[in-house]
């Protein structure tokens, strides 16, 4: 199922896997250190404030008790302004405390109830001290004010305790959640970096090895063996690559053995062959070419079998009336002969150029249309890796900004510490909390390097593979280039094998001429008859040499059979 995908599937599908891992523990981290700064700000809003106003409350308290005592003991009326300030600030830290306190608000209500009684208190201690009846102050002073003092003083302490048992349930909870996130996010990051592996390696894998098999098929190609064997069977991009080249491969070997057998056949004189094997695109030329000269060579050689029966018809008719000239026709024949023997080793050799320049044509005119064909693939090839660099250049995008994540992490954790530190001994609570998130930024930075460094080993061996493809396509541009001068030095070849053949013409136009001379010469010499039997012998020759050539039926024909002898 993985290896028929195409290869962007292939690499997005592993990157997602990666990133959709990587946002999951993001995720869990930011929902965890939201809660944990949720409880923190409960843990200030609720039981830190609600404790440090309590205790503000019980200074207050004892402040009044003291300024209270200076009045009776003194006799100064004047310290019922300290008194009144104390108690505006008792009652504005209860105040405050008030919608803060998670217990019972009774001890609220009972607070406030003692702050009144001892403001009732204090004005009638107040009022006895301006009337200067100071044993009825002091009375009161250590009866009835003293006791409303201690009762004030037990239920704020009460308070205080209530508040501070909160804020160690509330660090309780915040660590119980770190240490929850801690093992989770560890638990991720195994199963991330396990999937990173397994997905490097079948990456890996999918790509090396058909790679490796196809570049070795094409090497086979170029060394000129066509029987390749790639055993790669996939429906991605390689898959269709390495089809490509087994069909390319088999369509090679079917045209080549065509040309073989069909050659092999004419240069044993057997004319009387056909293509049978199946040329498309530019193979259709080679037919073309090797279905033009069979024919063109079959009606050659039967255009000659008939001259030579005419010649030998005709040499017959005259030998009789051709003694008088036979010493002149017999070296006619002999120029003739001769002219004849040149012309038949001048015809084989432009035949055998003909062929030979027609075969190296079309090898030279494949040969770079594989290789253009093999330059394209290389390119498109370099492109996808291109792709590949861009994508891992915004996973690193990515790894950078969380590292940012944990940085501002770390610094949230640092000003926490920092503030814990000024809270003194009602902090270290807040401390610890501050810790765990400083460590827990620390691993998260460890982490992003950690993925970072994979990701820059990953862009460092793909550019390294674009250079090494860089490489290659400039040597097959190189390949490009050589292969388009044979191709211009072939078409010189074939242009000076037809020019040849316009020379062979006009011999063979010359021969006929002289042919006509000896026979208007036989017609009107006894002389002649001597040249007229050795034309005659000449002509036998002639048709039992073209008899050994079976010929196809030629245009205008009707016997493509062997040739009398």
């Amino acid at each position: 199922m993985f290896r028929n995908l195409k290869m962007s599937v292939k690499l997005m599908l592993g990157f997602g896997i990666t990133v959709a891992i990587s946002a999951i523990m993001m995720i869990i981290a930011i929902m965890n250190l939201q809660s944990v700064g949720g409880l923190t700000d409960k843990l200030y809003q609720s039981p830190f404030t609600v404790s440090t106003q309590s205790i503000m409350l019980q200074k207050e308290l004892q402040n009044i008790g003291r300024e209270m005592r200076g009045m009776v003991l003194y006799e100064d009326p004047s310290y019922i302004d300290s008194v009144l300030a104390s108690r505006d600030k008792a009652r504005n830290s209860l105040a405050i405390a008030q919608p803060r306190f998670l217990g019972d608000q009774q001890m609220i209500d009972d607070m406030y109830e003692i702050l009144d009684e001892l403001d009732a208190t204090s004005n009638e201690i107040y009022q006895l001290v301006v009337s200067g009846k100071m044993d009825e102050a002091k009375q009161i002073l250590s009866t009835d004010f003293w006791t409303l003092m201690k009762s004030g003083l037990e239920t704020s302490q009460g308070i205080v305790d209530f508040a501070l048992g909160k804020a160690l349930e509330f660090n309780s909870n915040a660590s119980s959640t770190l240490e929850n996130a801690r093992v989770l996010l560890i638990f991720l990051l195994v199963v991330m970096v396990a999937l990173c592996a397994v997905i490097a390696v079948v990456l890996s894998r999918s790509v090396s090895r058909p790679v490796s098999q196809i570049t070795d098929a094409a090497k086979q190609l170029a060394a000129g063996t066509l029987d390749i064997e790639i055993p790669y069977q996939a429906r991605d991009e390689l898959g269709s690559l390495a089809e490509a080249f087994r069909e390319m491969s088999c369509s090679l070997k079917a045209v080549i053995a065509d040309v073989d057998l069909q050659l092999g056949a004419m240069s044993q004189g057997n004319f009387a062959v056909s293509p049978q094997a199946e040329y498309i695109g530019d193979y259709v030329s080679i037919k073309n070419a090797i279905v033009n000269i069979n024919a063109s060579l079959s009606r050659t050689l039967h255009q000659i079998n008939l001259s030579a029966d005419q010649v030998f018809s005709s040499s017959e008719q005259v030998s009789s009336g051709a003694m008088s000239v036979s010493q002149g026709a017999t070296e006619q024949a002999s120029s003739v002969e001769e002219l004849a023997a040149t012309l038949a080793e001048f015809s084989d050799q432009v035949r055998d150029t003909s062929a030979n320049a027609a075969e190296c044509r079309r090898s030279t005119s494949q040969t770079g249309n594989e290789v253009m064909s093999s330059n394209q693939q290389m390119q498109e090839m370099i492109s996808a890796m291109h792709e590949i660099s861009d994508q891992s250049a915004q996973i690193r995008q990515i790894i950078k900004t969380i590292e940012d994540l944990a940085f501002q992490t770390n610094i949230l954790a640092l000003n926490a510490s920092v503030e814990s530190a000024r809270a003194g001994e009602a902090g270290k609570g807040f401390a610890v909390v501050a810790s765990e998130v400083r460590n827990l930024a620390n691993k998260s930075t460890e982490a992003s390097k950690h993925t970072s460094a994979l990701i820059e080993d990953t862009i460092k061996a793909v550019e390294k593979g674009t250079g090494i493809a860089n490489t290659t396509a400039k040597s097959l541009n190189l390949v490009v280039d050589s292969t388009k001068k044979v191709v211009t030095t072939v078409e010189k070849i074939a242009s000076a094998a037809e020019w040849q053949a316009g020379s062979i013409a006009q011999i063979t136009q010359g021969i006929g001429q002289i042919s006509s001379v000896v026979q208007a010469n036989s017609a009107t010499a006894e002389e002649s008859a001597a040249a007229s039997e050795e034309l005659s012998g000449q002509a036998q020759m002639l048709k039992s040499l073209v008899g050994q050539f079976r010929l196809s039926r030629a245009e205008g024909t009707d016997v493509p059979r062997h040739l009398p002898g």
